[in-house]
């Protein structure tokens, strides 16, 4: 899907991200297995950031708090169920990211990464 520029793509991948941590484990059976990449990492962090500040909202409205304490990574509980896991990637060519096995993958920038 492309977006033109200044549309607010960033709100809308939040948004989408946020009802996925809440609501998926119910609609699926399964949590949220997700990363967010871009070609520097910059990108991606926003995300992240977006959704860590976000994340006491749905806990004050879910219950969904995060248990991990480091900025690159998101791991969501609702009463002890892993509800999400959100990982930050660089797509940097001299980036080596660690295997994880996603079921949603958001690349960020596309058009800037080196084939």
């Amino acid at each position: 899907m492309k977006i033109s520029r200044q549309a607010g793509k960033t709100e809308i991948v939040t948004l989408v991200l946020k009802f996925l941590m809440v609501f998926l484990l119910h609609l699926l059976g399964q949590p949220l297995m997700s990363a967010i990449a871009s070609p520097n990492g910059e990108q991606a962090k926003t995300d992240i950031d977006r959704l860590k500040k976000s994340i006491l909202h749905l806990k004050n409205r879910y219950g969904l708090e995060d248990r991990e304490n480091n900025t690159q990574t998101i791991r969501a509980f609702r009463r002890d169920a892993l509800h999400a896991e959100l990982f930050k990637f660089s797509l940097a060519p001299t980036t080596s990211n660690e295997s994880k096995t996603l079921n949603l993958l958001v690349i960020e920038e596309s058009h800037k990464i080196n084939d």
